[in-house]
């Protein structure tokens, strides 16, 4: 098994969801010859890892509705250390990426739908420099109102570069806003409407086709990027047709040879694998059960054969193979409270 870093929540109260789990007495998870885990002082709820792709550094979100911040991380003589830890200008910071460049970083912070554009200067997250609130003001104050419905307001969940534009789906209104970038700035440009009762929340792009997974319709939606109007050329079921309860989707990620996608469900507590077809569509390979709850994010290593999941409700966390036709079978079964994110390193 390759080496792995596992984020965890530590704190329930302060989430914009109600785990089942158990609440980590230590929140990073640090396996490698042996298991080490951390808790760092004034750190709540790590939830997101972000990897350098040519440095030994790491980005995390920490996930509060209260208020969220991103830290920044390295290894050192196989030990974890934290290098500082900055405001993410809102709240339940959920996801990071890097802008084409590697100069500065998107944050999305769940809660209020603020987007925020940070520098990296010595490999170190720094200050933001940019803050987008959302066009409509998002005016929700407890997590009961939330809670009941999703989609009363803004909810932006990640996002993806495509050429000089990001695509930013919004859970709660059922599109991807689209933003022009250039040297560490947004603007507005336009945006994508897809289906109500979508709830889209991460995407991937090969090539010119956006994929998007839909947390609350279990869902995924495939857009052609480069036509004009863009247009979905194909949704397509996460889940089983007979499965009638409560399924939420999670995670989406592409295998490093590009030939398949997997997607988690929530409530199915599933993998679900496609196969990319040459016309960019998806064909189902099959859906694996997680051997665990609630799937809430999962990982495909940088060679392609091995698949990490996190499995939030059940504390643990499987390793599965993965085969050369994209199947997926069990290896083993680590132990970890409330795990949220899980990387190789």
């Amino acid at each position: 098994m390759s080496n792995i870093l596992i984020t965890s929540y530590d704190n329930f109260s302060l989430l914009a969801h109600k785990p089942k789990g158990t609440e980590a007495k230590n929140h990073i998870t640090y396996i490698s010859n042996i298991s080490n885990k951390y808790k760092f002082p004034g750190i709540k709820n790590p939830s997101f890892i972000l990897k350098h792709p040519f440095q030994n550094y790491y980005y995390v979100c920490n996930e509060s509705i209260f208020n969220g911040s991103i830290s920044t991380y390295c290894i050192e003589n196989d030990k974890l250390k934290i290098i500082n830890s900055i405001s993410s200008l809102g709240k339940s910071s959920c996801y990071l990426c890097f802008d084409i460049n590697i100069k500065h970083i998107i944050n999305i912070n769940y809660w209020d739908s603020s987007i925020t554009v940070h520098p990296i200067k010595n490999y170190i997250i720094e200050d933001a420099i940019q803050a987008i609130r959302p066009r409509i003001p998002n005016n929700i104050n407890v997590i009961g109102d939330h809670l009941e419905n999703r989609q009363n307001t803004s909810h932006h969940h990640s996002c993806v570069f495509y050429k000089d534009k990001l695509f930013v789906p919004d859970l709660g209104t059922d599109k991807i806003d689209i933003f022009k970038y250039k040297d560490g700035n947004l603007i507005f440009n336009n945006f994508f409407q897809l289906k109500k009762g979508s709830g889209p929340r991460y995407s991937i792009i090969k090539n010119n086709y956006l994929y998007v997974i839909n947390e609350l319709s279990s869902s995924i939606d495939i857009i052609e990027l480069d036509t004009v109007p863009k247009i979905i050329i194909q949704n397509i079921k996460t889940i089983p047709t007979n499965f009638s309860d409560k399924n939420t989707c999670g995670s989406l990620q592409i295998h490093p040879n590009k030939n398949f996608i997997y997607a988690s469900n929530r409530g199915h507590d599933s993998i679900a694998v496609f196969k990319i077809n040459e016309n960019y569509t998806l064909s189902l390979i099959n859906i694996y059960k997680t051997l665990g709850k609630t799937p809430r994010h999962f990982s495909i290593n940088n060679t392609g054969s091995e698949l990490y999941v996190a499995n939030q409700d059940s504390d643990n966390v499987v390793v599965f193979n993965i085969k050369n036709d994209g199947s997926i079978v069990y290896n083993n079964k680590i132990k970890c409270d409330s795990p949220n994110f899980v990387i190789e390193i």
